[in-house]
């Protein structure tokens, strides 16, 4: 092999663990935050970024994630108008902070 073959191979794990990491970022800390549910290292276990928890994953069942989206009047860092979607398709940008929707994004 030579050295830029060597060197494909290693960025892109690098770039989908880093991907993969940021997800999970996303999903476990920066929506239930933006939702007004503060995830610290003390409740990091305990906290579940979805009602339905791990059963829809492990069923097949991901559709379950996309129900129950925050609604255009969500107030970001608090519960008024929050969902309980972890990954959806709305689209177009979130109407108070105009950026793309977190549950988009991950």
């Amino acid at each position: 092999k030579n050295a830029e073959s060597r060197l494909n191979h290693h960025l892109s794990g690098l770039f989908g663990v880093s991907s993969l990491a940021w997800t999970g970022h996303l999903v476990h800390v920066a929506i239930p935050e933006s939702r007004g549910v503060h995830v610290r290292w003390d409740n990091f276990l305990d906290v579940l970024p979805h009602p339905e928890g791990l059963e829809p994953l492990f069923t097949g069942q991901w559709n379950l994630y996309a129900q129950n989206p925050d609604s255009s009047s969500h107030l970001f860092g608090t519960s008024q108008g929050a969902g309980t979607a972890i990954l959806t398709f709305l689209g177009g940008f979130h109407p108070q902070t105009q950026s793309l929707w977190l549950t988009d994004m991950a």
